[in-house]
């Protein structure tokens, strides 16, 4: 296999070690080796800070280093085009992280203050490190590094003071908390005063509300974590769309994100108290409280985005491109509608739903509404039968089944069970006929629009509708497929593979028809096997 491009190939590992690190965080109770003593304890106090310093190293290299000067990657082409993606170190690679699984369980697996023996440890983080030279090294022979070190120039430089900068920040992340908090709090506190009258105050602790309902702001709701996440949006947004910004202007766009989320954080806050004073303490505490805080976030974040692209103050206007493209913007939406409408109904439904998506049902209605809607858009899909796409199907339930066996916490379809089980029975009937008929229809189609017929194709080029199945490789296939399966929280691997057998379903004949069929069956064949075996968590 060849890739070509640098960027293809430096994607590649960043996939490939977002995958496995995904995958060995969910896996390994690092709490485990807290405080034992000797290199498992030094290996706990300093595993978080270096990871957070080579992502941090890592991503800035790659993007100062391709996005600052064309002269990085221009002479490195000829060469990459000869040069195929070694299967033997990648097979290296698998057996090294077969060697981290095994040291992993002797040193994480010990039990809760034990220690594990440095000989373990020294095990482990050697089958680490050769675990990414074999991937590097597979997808980028040695003097290709070497000649990325030497065309940076200063790069690096810019790249380890970002690691420095992002552990610092974590370590002084808590200092911040502290004010943010009090400065939240004060905003709550002026909130509610209008509109409750027996509202009860801790400036010392932090608490606040009334005698039925009040809270505790800590960290989580200081306001730190959402400003931090606005400001990555923000910087990123305005150096991808650099050219298009007026500056200095545009970088007021970012105290004004911050401003803006840090006020509808209180405003969340003071709601959350109110909902829960006036009796839903529990809808208050499991669904609005978090949902509430993603909904400010993406609301905040795509206001930023129209104001950086639409208001004249802000951006520069192409008016040649924008009257060569008026005419395709509501076709292209129509590809991301439906799944867009589904998500913003579930997080407006999971405010009122506490911990079972009873609301479930106006996230069937608004992803059926968005594909009626833009049903001419749809009139050239055509749905062929054929027995691939089947298999790929009935492959992607098998994976879904095996991991669900596999990785399925105790009593994690419990709180489901007891759900339906004290619901009515028209309601419980009428809730489970519902979730079927979307797993089986709207849900397929939204993601299929979104993720095959739109991303897949916008990731090779920015006029998707012409790019042929030929001309999809194996990197915007991944990426898809990756972003697919982030929908599903920590469920991702199964979905991810089912993307990726999706993906290689409609790659194969070019008929997005095709993968929805594939993504049909294999949701069919998921609800009867959630029917059967009561595995409600995969719903």
């Amino acid at each position: 296999m060849v890739l070509p491009s640098l960027f293809s190939r430096l994607a590649c590992i960043a996939a490939l070690f977002a995958a496995e690190l995904l995958a060995f965080s969910l896996s390994i109770e690092t709490p485990a080796i807290r405080g034992v003593g000797g290199l498992a304890g030094s290996l706990y106090l300093w595993a978080a800070p270096a990871t957070i310093a080579i992502v941090a190293m890592a991503t800035t290299f790659v993007t100062f280093a391709y996005l600052g000067s064309g002269e990085f990657s221009r002479p490195l082409a000829a060469g990459l085009e000869e040069a195929p993606v070694s299967k033997q170190l990648l097979a290296l690679h698998c057996f090294a992280i077969g060697a981290l699984c095994w040291t992993s369980i002797l040193v994480f697996g010990a039990g809760d203050g034990q220690r594990p023996s440095d000989l373990a440890v020294v095990a482990w983080l050697s089958a680490g490190a050769l675990s990414i030279v074999f991937a590097g090294f597979a997808f980028l022979a040695p003097r290709f590094w070497l000649q990325i070190v030497r065309r940076s120039e200063w790069t690096w430089a810019y790249a380890v003071a970002a690691g420095a900068l992002a552990v610092a920040f974590r370590a002084y992340s808590s200092f911040l908390w502290q004010p943010s908090a009090s400065l939240t709090f004060e905003l709550v506190r002026f909130l509610l005063r209008p509109f409750l009258t027996d509202v009860i105050e801790d400036p010392a602790r932090l608490i606040i509300g009334t005698n039925a309902f009040n809270v505790q702001i800590g960290p989580t709701c200081s306001g730190v974590e959402g400003v931090g996440l606005i400001l990555i949006f923000t910087v990123l947004w305005l150096w991808i769309f650099r050219r298009s910004c007026r500056f200095p202007r545009a970088l007021l766009l970012l105290p004004a994100g911050v401003a803006i989320l840090w006020v509808l954080n209180g405003v969340r806050i003071a709601l959350l108290i109110a909902i829960g004073d006036a009796g839903a303490g529990k809808m208050a505490a499991e669904g609005f409280h978090s949902q509430a805080g993603w909904i400010a976030f993406n609301a905040v974040a795509f206001g930023l985005a129209v104001t950086a692209r639409k208001v004249s103050w802000f951006a520069v206007a192409d008016r040649a491109k924008l009257r060569t493209t008026a005419g395709s913007s509501d076709a292209n939406a129509a590809y991301l509608m439906p799944l867009l409408a589904m998500l913003a109904a579930g997080m407006i439904g999971h405010i009122f739903s506490a911990r079972f998506d009873w609301a479930f049902p106006l996230q069937f209605a608004s992803g059926a509404l968005a594909i009626w809607l833009c049903r001419q858009e749809y009139r050239k899909i055509a749905v062929s039968p054929a027995w691939r796409p089947v298999l790929y199907g009935v492959a992607s339930f098998a994976v879904w089944a095996c991991l669900d066996l596999l990785l399925m916490k105790p009593g994690a379809n419990a709180e489901a069970a007891r759900a339906l089980a004290a619901a009515p029975q028209p309601a419980r009937i009428a809730w489970i006929a519902i979730r079927a008929l979307a797993a089986v229809t709207a849900v397929p189609f939204a993601e299929e629009l979104a993720f095959r017929a739109f991303l897949l194709r916008r990731i090779v080029s920015p006029a998707f509708r012409s790019v042929e199945p030929s001309q999809v490789t194996l990197l915007p296939i991944l990426i898809a497929s990756a972003a697919s399966g982030l929908l599903y929280g920590d469920r991702w691997p199964a979905a991810a593979i089912a993307g990726l057998l999706y993906s290689l379903a409609y790659v194969r004949r070019g008929n997005i028809g095709d993968s929805l069929i594939a993504h049909t069956v294999s949701n069919a064949m998921l609800t009867a096997y959630v029917l059967l075996s009561g595995s409600w968590s995969i719903w």
